[in-house]
């Protein structure tokens, strides 16, 4: 990520799997990795924050420039989105934008603040 400029390491937190139920109907916790990478956050300006849902430009979003693809939620798959852990606040993250094919191959991640009350089920 040396090619862009401002950036800095972060809390990656990625789920492998889910939490559900076992056969025996007993609740199983979903696993997740937390690894470290580093990229440019940046806030949302105000033109961009309009084509949001509304309900998430209030949320606190920002943006996350990275050589490293991050994962948006895979309903196929059954897995949460990646989230980050930026300023002590955890963001999730809703969009990825893939620029690797241009000058300075990255990828633009959009991420919006996760409320307090939903950073304690992460790894359910």
């Amino acid at each position: 990520m040396s090619n862009l400029a401002f950036t800095r390491k972060f809390k990656l937190i990625r789920h492998s799997s889910d939490g559900g139920y076992d056969g025996n109907g007993r609740y199983v916790k979903g696993s997740f990795s937390e690894t470290n990478i580093e990229g440019s956050i940046q806030p949302m300006k105000e033109r961009e924050l309009l084509n949001l849902p509304e309900a998430q430009r209030t949320r606190g979003t920002i943006k996350i420039y990275t050589d490293v693809e991050l994962k948006v939620v895979d309903t196929e798959n059954n897995l949460q989105a990646d989230r980050i852990e930026y300023n002590n606040f955890f963001y999730e993250v809703q969009e990825v934008n893939d620029y690797t094919s241009f000058n300075i191959p990255h990828y633009k991640s959009i991420a919006v603040k996760v409320p307090a009350n939903e950073e304690a089920r992460q790894a359910e």
